[in-house]
């Protein structure tokens, strides 16, 4: 909170926020705490720039001190905690993996067909269909008795990608899925 009659600036809230860089070379796991004591000493007496007086004193490399001074000016949140940085990239390549799929996604009409539970014919129905009543197309196919519910359900899983369940009992539901059964 500021003084009566005193304005802080917006510049010198931000830097309040902002971590400092001994902080950050400590939470990356780069220095000790007496590393960056020692230096900041040496900081108060010769006014040199902390990431200089660490690295005169060999205690961290120029891409560390680059790669910390880049988090910091840019706000980014330091890692915490035990590989939190490959859980972001993991995640980020998760990430990366599913808007793939679903730009490569095959439309449902084009799976059905491949799969020879459609005619080409039969989905240009449903498609006329779905853009007077905007219906999904797999809900038109079923109630028009064209595919079964197994059927879409499968096909719906290729589309996604998704891993379609195998072992004991899956031949039956093929089975049943292409003879159409409901």
């Amino acid at each position: 909170m500021a003084l009566p009659g005193r304005r802080v600036s917006q510049a010198l809230v931000n830097e309040a926020r902002r971590r400092r860089l001994g902080e950050l070379l400590v939470m990356r796991g780069l220095l000790a705490d007496e590393d960056v004591a020692s230096a900041l000493a040496e900081q108060r007496r010769t006014k040199c720039r902390l990431g200089q007086i660490l690295l005169d004193r060999g205690l961290i490399s120029a891409a560390a001190l680059d790669s910390t001074l880049a988090e910091q000016a840019s706000g980014f949140k330091p890692e915490r905690g035990f590989g939190a940085g490959l859980r972001d990239a993991v995640e980020e390549q998760r990430q990366q993996r599913i808007r793939a799929q679903r730009r490569r996604r095959r439309p449902l009409g084009q799976v059905l067909v491949r799969q020879g539970h459609v005619t080409d014919e039969e989905i240009n129905r449903a498609l006329a269909e779905q853009a007077k009543s905007g219906k999904l197309i797999g809900e038109i196919l079923v109630e028009h008795g064209v595919v079964s519910p197994p059927v879409l359900s499968r096909a719906l899983e290729e589309q996604a990608e998704a891993e379609v369940e195998t072992g004991f009992g899956t031949g039956l539901r093929d089975a049943l899925a292409r003879g159409g059964a409901t």
